[in-house]
């Protein structure tokens, strides 16, 4: 376990840190900092509370005293809609794009109808509209053209 701080021993730390720490080490990460198995216990500790309380509610909702298995199930489906989000699939997006991407897009309405003054179409930036003054430079472009 790596650290920026004083390192405390392994035996020193509770229980459950030294759980997170062998699960860590059992998954080959091997350096990390020493607060990263405490957030990760905080994490599980604020999952485990909230899956439980939403368990509790779904069981007396359904009359029941104690919690079963379907109650903590749904508890746990409920919390991972409530908190994680699902990418679509790649083929049933290209598919959506295709469908929306037939569908033209419609024309600007008329300048009048939307009370803008716009420049004359030959006053736009888009358009080579410049013209060369000096004979320097046109000799350069004359020698000089894109093939």
């Amino acid at each position: 376990m790596e650290s920026r701080g004083k390192r405390k021993k392994f035996s020193d730390q509770p229980r459950d840190i030294q759980n997170i720490v062998s699960i860590l080490q059992k998954m080959g990460i091997e350096k990390f900092e020493s607060n990263v198995p405490h957030m990760l216990f905080e994490f599980s500790h604020s999952f485990a509370q909230e899956v439980l309380e939403d368990s509790r509610n779904f069981a007396e909702y359904a009359g029941r005293q104690k919690i079963d298995a379907s109650d903590v199930q749904l508890a746990i489906q409920n919390y991972n809609e409530k908190y994680f989000t699902r990418s679509l699939r790649p083929d049933f997006l290209k598919e959506l794009a295709n469908v929306r991407n037939k569908v033209p897009i419609p024309p600007p309405p008329a300048v009048s109808s939307l009370d803008i003054d716009f420049p004359p179409t030959d006053m736009y930036a888009m358009q080579n509209d410049y013209q060369v003054d000096s004979e320097e430079v046109r000799a350069f472009l004359a020698h000089n053209k894109p093939r």
